[in-house]
């Protein structure tokens, strides 16, 4: 399944070349428990936002969830992004629709096992329900297979959506930061050899030669019969969404997800944000799950 998080700048005098960008990260099914835990002992707690972090000096936390990303065999990355000329409200939430498209486009086509998506939560119910909205025209219009599940949550509920935090902003530093900063390369570094990017009107989208090779370190362990870990291995850990590879389920994916989400809601207080822009959220139209 697939954790996506959103990151954009306006354009300004100062900052003439906006865009927005979603970052997707992807992971198999046994892996969903063992990662959040995996997260809470990097950041030894349960709160973790990337543009925080590099504000309140946190960089070597930050660089270690970077370099366990990098070591886990079998994640993968996707990132969209679109140019924005525009500073207005209405050209950001255009601009979110055609890379949300883009994105679950690449998603839907990556590989036949990937078919579920954590969202970051968006900070009004009104841009909530034009994301749903959205997924449901690109099922009905059979652009994504018809089976992929599309749900939004808050880190609160589901701590692997750091990663995806962390993931645009890094990705956002080589847009922002001149290469004389260094957190400029970290991208480079850490995330882009098994990343799959694309800047929507160049040439790299929808290449079917491009895709396939995203996934190559899973279909390594896939096929090696000896590898630890493998797609069909069954899934132990019950933890949060952890139950979303189980193939035979009783009730359909879509609804599964929805009553997860909902009773892990009940726990914690969720954390909303809106992308790293850190726009303040209405607070008479706030998102429920």
């Amino acid at each position: 399944m697939a954790y996506l998080d959103e990151t954009f700048q306006r354009p300004t005098k100062q900052f003439p070349d906006g865009f927005y960008s979603i970052s997707a990260v992807l992971i198999q099914g046994q892996h969903i428990r063992p990662m959040q835990e995996n997260l809470r002992h990097i950041v030894d707690g349960d709160y973790w936002h990337a543009t925080e972090a590099l504000r309140d000096g946190k960089t070597p936390t930050f660089l270690d969830i970077l370099d366990h990303m990098q070591s886990h065999p079998t994640l993968n990355l996707f990132v969209t992004t679109k140019e924005v000329n525009d500073p207005s409200d209405q050209a950001l939430h255009d601009a979110r629709a055609e890379v949300l498209s883009h994105l679950m486009i690449d998603l839907s086509r990556s590989h036949p096992a990937f078919y579920a998506v954590i969202a970051e939560q968006q900070n009004t119910r009104a841009k909530s329900n034009a994301d749903e909205k959205l997924i449901r025209d690109l099922r009905n219009s059979g652009q994504i297979r018809p089976n992929i599940a599309y749900r939004a949550a808050s880190p609160a509920v589901d701590r692997n959506l750091w990663l995806a935090d962390t993931a645009a902003m890094t990705h956002r530093r080589t847009l922002t930061h001149s290469p004389k900063n260094e957190t400029s390369h970290w991208f480079g570094d850490y995330l882009a050899k098994f990343s799959h990017v694309t800047t929507i009107g160049e040439d790299n989208n929808h290449d079917p030669r491009v895709l396939p090779r995203l996934t190559e370190r899973m279909m390594g362990i896939q096929n090696n019969p000896d590898a630890p870990e493998r797609f069909s291995e069954p899934v132990v850990d019950q933890g949060p969404l952890a139950f979303l590879m189980q193939q035979n389920a009783a009730i359909p994916l879509a609804q599964q997800i929805e009553r997860q989400l909902q009773r892990e809601a009940a726990g914690p207080a969720a954390n909303v944000s809106d992308g790293d822009a850190c726009e303040p959220p209405s607070l008479d139209d706030s998102p429920t799950l």
